[in-house]
This record gives C-alpha cells, structure tokens and sequence, in this order.
C-alpha cells in the first residue's frame, strides 16, 4: 500500500470532487481498495473497492458503498491497498 497526502494551504478547507485511479488490469484474485483520511481522523475509510477482473481504471465520485458525498477537507490522506486472495 501506499499513502500520499494532499495539504495545498492547510488552512483553508478544500472541496474533494473526486479521484481518478488508473492501474494495471487487474487479474482473478486482485483488487485494489480506496481510503481516506480526513484532517484529524484516526480511522480510514474505505471509498472505492476495484475488482473487476481486466480493470484499468475508475472514477471515485462519491462513497460507492453508501453513494455519500466525499469529505471537504483541510488535509487528505490517500490510501491504495492491493489485495490478493489466496489460493489455498
């Protein structure tokens, strides 16, 4: 996984209108998961979870998983997990 952080002026707060994520296809057993975290927040949460086998890309709009506007935010993590199943 891997975490970037967005900050610009970190007084002011921010509209997150969205997130586009492009990839490699993604084979049987892959998926790739979206978090955020927001200012102070000490959980992630979840925005997106790709898993579509051949997927290259997608658009982050919303909170898939509830259709809930992203966050305004004055700092934003950004987290992208690959995930394997296993085989066994």
């Amino acid at each position: 996984s891997e975490t970037g952080i967005i900050t610009a002026d970190s007084h002011l707060n921010k509209k997150f209108i969205g997130l586009a994520v492009m990839l490699e296809p993604l084979t049987t057993g892959q998926s790739i998961v979206v978090k955020i975290k927001v200012n102070a927040d000490t959980s992630w949460t979840t925005i997106s979870t790709i898993n579509t086998v051949g997927e290259i890309s997608r658009e982050i709009m919303n909170i898939e998983a509830t259709g809930a506007n992203l966050p305004d935010f004055k700092e934003l993590k950004i987290r992208c997990e690959l995930l394997y199943l296993s085989s066994s």
